[in-house]
């Protein structure tokens, strides 16, 4: 019996799946083409769908999570040094992810065909409401194998993730900018501020099977934005993606879903879960009470300015607990003001989230590397910045909090966010210029 054979060596492991999931790229496998997956919304699966994505999963979760062809593996892959782990924070985060999805699909449909055979995995889009009675879709709030218990519950009837927000970060033109405004947008706010528990650490995110809704809507995003950005994706093609047993195992594999043979159904497809007229506030819009206040003064080098991007030099991502980072631009004689829904709305331009690592469960005391981050600032609808002189002076004020909802409400005292420097780019047709901030007066609120 599975359960009483020893653990296999990772390379003896990643054999045996490349045997399960087949070792020849998708888009090359012999015989007639297989009918193209369609991944569709969560709250769209009609009954006989969703029994048989249940029955595919509780057959992965039973198997022995040593065997390549278990959902215990696949927590692995994501969340250990034995067998990956995931990427995050560089430019192969979306690619490795959106393999990680494909073979793992491959797995449930695999699991006992012929029922399992057209499963494919549902996406949650957080910009909606959710249906359920926790701030979930309903589907994986019921018992069963979508079920998690170590969730965070919120009151229904809002939707977990803006959509203004996303719009925004679609408008990102560039590539690199794009894949660090998905990951430290909505990506690290699901997992580290929304739902938490066993998704708000990365060694025990997939075991969540929230997880594979949370990554295939943000896999669906990143296929909406190549359709409008054609040409900008990843350059280091060749680059491999680890854990990952075969094809699609190099970025420039994991570049057109059709390809790889699959497609999005549509956001919308009844009534019934989807409550009609303009959405409540979104949880992720909530204008911060308290945490640590940084601002930097500066005067903006040209009038009305068309486009704002800062650079986080020397960045020390967090370890051991997530944190939220709220950037605002605002006139330097209106003070920032903690908790004021009304100035969120109007100067809010950065609303990020840094998921922990969390790798020290294997002996493994990670550091926090640093990096260099970008960072679109995306100003809403009226700000004044749009209209605004040049010379005239403003302020980019930094607030920092913990993710989760419950380390906020303590209203403790938080840590500013620890990096080198900051510089802001300010473009106007085609024209940047570039000023480095220093803080005025730190403040803790």
């Amino acid at each position: 019996m599975r359960s009483q054979l020893i653990r296999l060596p990772a390379a003896l492991a990643a054999g045996l799946l490349a045997l399960f999931l087949g070792t020849v790229a998708p888009q090359a496998a012999a015989g007639a083409a297989p009918a193209p997956r369609v991944r569709k919304n969560i709250e769209c699966l009609n009954p006989e769908e969703l029994s048989n994505l249940r029955y595919a999963l509780s057959i992965l979760q039973k198997r022995d999570p040593s065997f390549p062809d278990s959902y215990g593996y696949w927590v692995d892959v994501h969340g250990s040094f034995r067998r990956g782990p995931c990427e995050h924070g560089n430019e192969r985060f979306l690619p490795w992810h959106r393999a990680m999805l494909f073979h793992f699909e491959d797995l449930l449909r695999k699991a006992d065909p012929p029922r399992t055979a057209n499963v494919t995995l549902p996406y949650w889009d957080w910009t909606l409401v959710p249906s359920g009675k926790e701030g979930y879709p309903r589907e994986y709030e019921a018992q069963g194998p979508l079920f998690d218990d170590t969730r965070t519950p919120w009151d229904p009837g809002r939707p977990p993730f803006s959509s203004d927000e996303i719009k925004r970060i679609l408008g990102i033109p560039t590539w690199p900018d794009f894949t660090y405004g998905l990951e430290r947008g909505p990506h690290d706010f699901i997992h580290g501020s929304y739902v938490g528990g066993n998704m708000g650490s990365v060694p025990t995110a997939a075991q969540d099977p929230i997880f594979y809704a949370h990554h295939a809507n943000l896999d669906r995003l990143w296929a909406q934005w190549q359709k409008d950005h054609p040409g900008q994706d990843p350059k280091d093609t060749e680059a491999p993606l680890k854990g990952m047993p075969g094809p699609p195992n190099k970025v420039g594999q994991t570049l057109k879903i059709a390809d790889l043979g699959y497609s999005y159904g549509p956001v919308s497809c009844s009534q019934k879960n989807m409550p009609a007229g303009t959405p409540p506030r979104a949880v992720s819009d909530d204008a911060p009470a308290g945490g640590n206040v940084t601002s930097f003064p500066f005067d903006l080098p040209t009038a009305s300015p068309e486009r704002l991007r800062l650079l986080i030099s020397g960045l020390r991502k967090p370890t051991d607990a997530s944190i939220r980072v709220y950037l605002f631009l605002h006139p330097a004689d209106v003070p920032y003001q903690a908790g004021n829904q009304e100035f969120f709305d109007r100067y809010i331009v950065a609303n990020l989230t840094f998921w922990a690592l969390q790798h020290k469960h294997e002996g493994q005391d990670v550091q926090a590397a640093e990096t260099d981050l970008p960072v679109h600032l995306l100003p809403r609808q009226a700000s004044p910045l749009r209209a605004a002189a040049a010379k005239s002076k403003w302020l980019l004020t930094m607030v920092v909090t913990p993710a989760a909802r419950e380390e906020q409400r303590k209203g403790l005292l938080f840590h500013p966010l620890p990096f080198h420097s900051l510089s802001l780019q300010v473009e106007k047709k085609g024209k940047i210029e570039t000023r480095d901030l220093t803080p005025s007066r730190p403040e803790e609120n």
